[in-house]
C-alpha cells in the first residue's frame, strides 16, 4: 500500500467479501420481509373479524351479507341498492376483476364493513403487489381479502340453487346467525385469494366438488396464506398443491374449475374448514 491507499487486489478482495456478505444477508432479509408482511397481513384480517363480529352483535345477530358480482357503475341505481336492506349490500362491493373497481376505494367503503374498519388499508396484504393483470393496466387492485360464499350469501349466490351443485339433497350448510355457526373456530370467514381468481366480495368453496378448485387461494407467504375464523382468530396455511402456487392467467386461463392436486389434502383441509353437510 502507498500513501495510505488500496492496491487493486485489496479493493477486489474487499468487494468479494461485501458480495459474500450481501449473498448470506439477502435471503435473511428476505424472510424478514415476509414475516412482516405475514404479520401485518394477520393484523388486517385480525381487524375484518372483529367488524363482522361487532356487526352481528349490532344486527339482531344477523351476519353480514356477501354478494357475487355487483359493480356500482353497472347501474344507475346500484348505489341506492347497495345500501343497507338494499339487493346488492354486502361487506365489500365491486369486483376486483374490473379497473373501475378495483382501484375505487368507494367500493370498500360503501361496504357494510367499513363503518366498524374506517381504513381501506386493512382490506389489502402488503405482498398482494402484483400489477401485471391486463384488466388493472398497470396498477394495482385495492382488496387482497374475500368472504366464504356460505357465510350469509344472497339467494342468487347460494351455491345449493346452482346447476353445478351435485351434493346430496340435504344440501350444504349456509350460515345466516353468528350465534348458529357449530365450532366456530373451524369455520373460515375471510381469506387471501390469489389476485387471477379474486373478483366479486365471495370466495366460492363447493364441498361437492372433491376434486377441483374454484376460486383459488392465495400464496403470498412462502406458499402459504392468512385465514380469519368465526371465532375471530388468525391463523396462517401453507400449501403443496402446484396448482394453487403456481396458478394465474398463464397457466391456468381464467377456467372454472381447476383441478386440484388432491394428494396433498390441501383442498380437503379448506373444505373441511368452509361449511358441512346439513344433519
Amino acid at each position: 500500500m502507498v500513501g495510505g491507499a488500496f492496491t487493486l487486489i485489496e479493493l477486489l478482495v474487499v468487494i468479494a467479501i461485501i458480495a459474500i456478505l450481501a449473498a448470506i444477508l439477502m435471503p435473511v432479509l428476505n424472510k424478514a420481509q415476509q414475516r412482516a408482511q405475514l404479520v401485518y397481513c394477520i393484523n388486517n384480517l385480525n381487524e375484518l373479524g372483529k367488524a363482522w363480529i361487532m356487526y352481528a352483535h349490532d344486527n339482531q345477530d344477523n351476519l353480514v351479507p356477501v354478494t357475487g358480482y355487483n359493480s356500482l357503475v353497472t347501474s344507475v341505481s346500484g348505489l341506492a341498492e347497495a345500501q343497507p336492506g338494499g339487493p346488492m349490500a354486502s361487506w365489500v362491493l365491486g369486483t376486483e376483476a374490473l379497473l373501475t373497481d378495483a382501484t375505487n376505494s368507494i367500493f370498500i367503503e360503501d361496504g357494510l364493513l367499513y363503518p366498524y374498519v374506517n381504513n381501506t388499508k386493512s382490506y389489502k396484504c402488503p405482498a398482494d403487489n402484483i400489477s401485471v393483470i391486463p384488466a388493472l393496466q398497470g396498477q394495482q387492485k385495492n382488496r387482497s381479502y374475500s368472504m366464504n360464499c356460505w357465510m350469509n350469501p344472497d339467494s342468487a349466490d347460494n351455491l345449493n340453487t346452482t346447476s353445478r351443485y351435485n351434493g346430496p339433497p340435504n344440501q350444504q350448510v349456509v350460515y345466516t346467525k353468528l350465534t348458529t355457526i357449530r365450532d366456530p373456530a373451524d369455520r373460515w370467514v375471510f381469506i387471501e385469494e390469489n389476485p387471477y381468481s379474486i373478483n366479486d366480495g365471495l370466495f366460492v368453496c363447493d364441498i361437492s366438488y372433491l376434486h377441483d378448485w374454484i376460486d383459488i387461494p392465495a400464496s403470498y407467504h412462502n406458499h402459504g396464506l392468512a385465514l380469519c375464523f368465526a371465532d375471530g382468530h388468525v391463523e396462517s396455511k401453507i400449501w403443496h398443491d402446484g396448482n394453487v402456487i403456481n396458478y394465474d392467467v398463464t397457466t391456468n386461463p381464467n377456467t372454472t374449475p381447476t383441478r386440484a392436486d388432491t394428494t396433498t389434502g390441501d383442498l380437503f383441509w379448506l373444505q373441511q374448514r368452509t361449511t358441512s353437510f346439513a344433519q
